[in-house]
């Protein structure tokens, strides 16, 4: 499969349809993915920053979402979560259609997301962080002495129930990157996206980084990672699709995905490959 480029099929352009609307079947009647996107499409005057991107994901895998600086990652991770509205296409969670709906409304519905640059409560500590989440998540929300418990259970799963009392101001980057998904997992998501939870990391920060990731994905839940090192995208991904210049450039295994020469020569140059860096 090396030196091809596949870009998933697409049905002729139609309308996501009115938000809120369901489709619980697929093309052919078969059960829907847990995310559906058709023909995302985001402009920016006469810049086109994602178009006609087409993607599934499914409950218990984990895609991983990769490409060069402006290939229309953080746009489509903006237009998942509410915070851009697409020109063109759209997208269904369970089913329903969610393209148009605000970030409150997606996240109840259950999409939750984290930041590149962490955005916790200063003035609150660790577990009150998750614990202030784990009440504004997603329906039923938990009571306070719940909401206690699952804080205390995602701090334990996070590795960060030995700094639950610490503040934001006190912790390093790798932990305020672990709060950053133990908020977001506190909102009891569906579709987890988490946008670059590796950045900035190193060494030993980044094998536990990547340890965490993998217990992500679960029965009941799908996610999305946007991430950038090698190493860690083919230790984690189910599945990677590579963007370039806002378009779906390939989507498969992580291995052929990154082994693809026209990936190679769009993310890290031939050069790497042939000194047998890839």
């Amino acid at each position: 499969m090396t030196g091809s480029t596949t870009r998933a099929s697409r049905p002729a352009s139609r309308s996501p349809g009115p938000t809120g609307t369901s489709d619980p079947a697929g093309d052919c009647g078969e059960a829907a993915p847990l995310l559906k996107v058709r023909g995302l499409t985001r402009r920016f005057g006469g810049l086109v920053a994602l178009e006609e991107i087409d993607l599934d994901v499914e409950v218990g895998r984990l895609l991983v979402v990769m490409g060069p600086n402006g290939a229309g990652k953080s746009t489509l991770v903006d237009l998942l979560t509410g915070y851009l509205r697409p020109n063109e296409g759209g997208f269904r969670l369970d089913g329903v259609d969610l393209t148009f709906s605000p970030r409150w409304s997606l996240a109840r519905s259950g999409i939750t997301r984290t930041f590149q640059v962490p955005r916790p409560l200063a003035r609150f500590d660790v577990r009150e962080n998750v614990r202030i989440a784990a009440r504004c998540g997603s329906p039923p929300r938990p009571g306070r002495s719940a909401a206690e418990r699952q804080a205390a259970e995602l701090l334990s799963e996070t590795g960060l129930d030995g700094q639950a009392s610490c503040y934001p101001a006190e912790l390093s980057l790798a932990s305020l990157r672990r709060l950053e998904l133990a908020r977001a997992l506190a909102g009891r998501p569906r579709l987890l996206i988490a946008d670059e939870p590796l950045g900035g990391l190193a060494g030993a920060d980044i094998d536990a980084g990547i340890a965490l990731l993998r217990t992500l994905a679960r029965p009941d839940r799908g996610v999305i990672v946007i991430e950038h090192a090698v190493r860690a995208v083919l230790q984690v991904a189910d599945e990677l699709a590579f963007l370039h210049h806002g378009r779906l450039l390939r989507r498969g295994p992580a291995a052929e995905v990154l082994a693809d020469r026209a990936v190679v020569d769009a993310y890290v140059g031939a050069g790497l490959l042939r000194r047998g860096l890839l």
